[in-house]
């Protein structure tokens, strides 16, 4: 049957909805774009309540224990601020992200030093910061309180780079107790060992007559802690012309490479000494190079 003339404007304007409807849409996105953008950031990095409330949680928990933290290790005169952490601050002020990434990494390259300085590198299985707290952990080389302020600050530094755009005053506080937190770890004292003497003539006879060839010697400082205790020894290495005098070194061996009974010339004074019964080979490395 023929449409009504009623039947005709009604399918009308049902047809004009159906072509209106996206330009209403189009206006209305624009018209609420800005809204819109801040309900879509929210959604996307999950701010609504939950996931917000419990990052500022978690800061207050890394500023108590941090702050546990500066009491478990000797305290210092509080020393100028170093050129990293001057560094640091510059970068904060440009990219707070950025600024968190990079004390990351300064944390992960100290605690690599401190497993080297102990003869632990190869031992550890080292890989990121916290299987390096977990494996100094269990040798009893790190205070409780200091190991839990690493691992929260692990977790924040992650959730904070990689969540989204969080609000710079979170990562700004974050990045302040981290600071503090690695003056505390790089007070926590361990034994330095230092370059004495590097590329020392060894001797198989204790006349030093008989010079070997295959092997020199390095005689190493070791001084404790509190810089009041040292004591020297000397040690075989086929890395010829490597050490520099006063470099820090981590503590490495082969173990494979043996020497029997050998004398050395001393070089402050040239008398002829006794440097070991048997020894394997030192293949420490410079700490800077780590």
């Amino acid at each position: 049957m023929p449409k009504t003339t009623f039947e005709l404007i009604n399918d009308l304007f049902i047809a004009l909805s159906h072509l209106l409807w996206p330009i209403i849409a189009l206006i209305c996105i624009f018209l609420f774009k800005e809204e819109m953008r801040s309900i879509l950031q929210k959604l996307k990095r999950g701010s609504f309540f939950g996931t917000e409330i419990e990052i500022d949680k978690e800061i207050i928990k890394f500023e108590k224990t941090t702050a546990k933290a500066t009491t478990e290790v000797p305290q210092f005169d509080a020393p100028e601020t170093d050129d990293y952490e001057k560094g640091i601050i510059d970068l904060a002020k440009k990219d707070p992200k950025l600024a968190l990434i990079s004390l990351a990494m300064e944390m992960e390259k100290h605690v690599k030093k401190t497993i080297a300085q102990r003869g632990e590198l190869i031992n550890s299985n080292f890989g990121k910061l916290p299987q390096a707290f977990e494996f100094m952990d269990k040798e009893g080389w790190i205070p409780k309180h200091t190991m839990s302020a690493v691992a929260i600050f692990w977790d924040l530094r992650s959730r904070l780079v990689h969540g989204g755009e969080e609000e710079s005053s979170k990562i700004i506080g974050v990045l302040d107790m981290g600071m503090t937190l690695l003056r505390t770890l790089k007070s926590i004292p361990y034994e330095t060992k230092i370059v004495h003497h590097s590329d020392i003539d060894i001797y198989s006879d204790k006349e030093c007559n008989q010079k070997r060839d295959d092997v020199k010697g390095i005689m190493i400082n070791f001084k404790s802690s509190g810089g009041l205790k040292s004591h020297i020894g000397i040690y075989p290495t086929t890395k010829f012309g490597y050490y520099k005098k006063n470099k820090e070194i981590s503590w490495e061996w082969n173990l494979k490479n043996k020497w029997e009974e050998s004398w050395y010339k001393d070089p402050e004074d040239s008398t002829c000494k006794y440097a070991w019964t048997s020894s394997g080979e030192f293949i420490g490395r410079h700490l800077d190079e780590i």
